[in-house]
């Protein structure tokens, strides 16, 4: 869920600007498109560990950004307090988040998001498997 995914990308919902702390990005940190980094494409998965969370997980930002599971809301404003998705939203528009490779600094953020139509084809942005604990 987006919830999920900003508490992962905050190093355990810490309150800091970006995955790996307060520090802006540089090409060491996330794969995009700001200070000569050369960003034209994707990288190889994991190819920027100076910027992991503290949890070791790797490109919260950068790279390819993320659909996330909910429907589009412009704000937070009634959203689950489980870090549930919203549920009864008639919506093909789905937020994504963490920036990708051609945007700049500021796409890099953790509370950075925009949102687009579910299923358009683009080389900017993907998923993240992954597993609930239970």
């Amino acid at each position: 869920t987006e919830a999920e995914w900003e508490y992962a990308a905050r190093s355990a919902g810490k309150e800091q600007e970006f995955p790996w702390g307060n520090d802006p990005p540089t090409c060491d940190l996330a794969v995009f498109n700001g200070l000569g980094c050369g960003g034209t494409t994707t990288r190889a998965v994991c190819s920027t560990p100076k910027g992991n969370t503290e949890q070791g997980v790797c490109d919260m930002a950068g790279n390819v950004a993320e659909w996330v599971e909910d429907p589009y809301q412009a704000s937070y404003l009634d959203a689950p307090l489980d870090a549930g998705a919203h549920r009864g939203i008639i919506n093909t528009v789905r937020p994504y988040r963490g920036g990708a490779w051609y945007d700049g600094g500021d796409a890099m953020r953790c509370a950075s998001r925009d949102n687009n139509e579910q299923g358009r084809p683009t080389s900017d942005i993907g998923f993240r498997p992954a597993r609930t604990a239970r």
